[in-house]
């Protein structure tokens, strides 16, 4: 899809736990996430490929794909975008170009065990700030 999809209701997806195996705590997520930078940017209007009629020139936040990849590979998948109007063609194999695409919804578990990990330092250092308040 090139363009933007608007829906009513509620997106979700599998997560049954019959479904999986190796189930480990996820953890070290807060230095992985503090390595990343978060970028404003404008996206480029000078592009042949279809990258949605509302982005180009659009300004914009987010990440950017080659700066995570090294960090969190498993966030980023090569996809291919159509050049401008040969979507619909057939015969347009070679009127496509990889680009890096990033799965942001699985920040989503690193974000809150990285949330969890900061609110057990935040309580850790509470309970030390009123031991030394309190003289004990």
């Amino acid at each position: 899809v090139a363009g933007n999809i608007n829906y009513t209701g509620a997106s979700s997806d599998v997560s049954d736990e019959r479904l999986k195996r190796n189930i480990t705590p996820l953890t070290g997520s807060l230095e992985k996430i503090k390595q990343i930078e978060v970028s404003n940017f404008e996206w480029r209007d000078d592009l042949e490929y279809d990258i949605g009629e509302e982005r180009p020139g659009q300004k914009d936040w987010g990440f950017i794909a080659q700066q995570v990849e090294p960090i969190l590979p498993e966030l980023i998948r090569p996809c291919n975008i159509h050049k401008k109007g040969t979507f619909e063609n057939k015969d347009t194999k070679n009127e496509i170009k990889e680009f890096k695409f990033m799965a942001y919804e699985k920040m989503i578990p690193l974000l809150t065990e990285a949330l969890q990990e900061q609110q057990k330092t935040i309580e850790e250092l509470k309970q030390r700030i009123e031991v030394l308040e309190n003289g004990n």
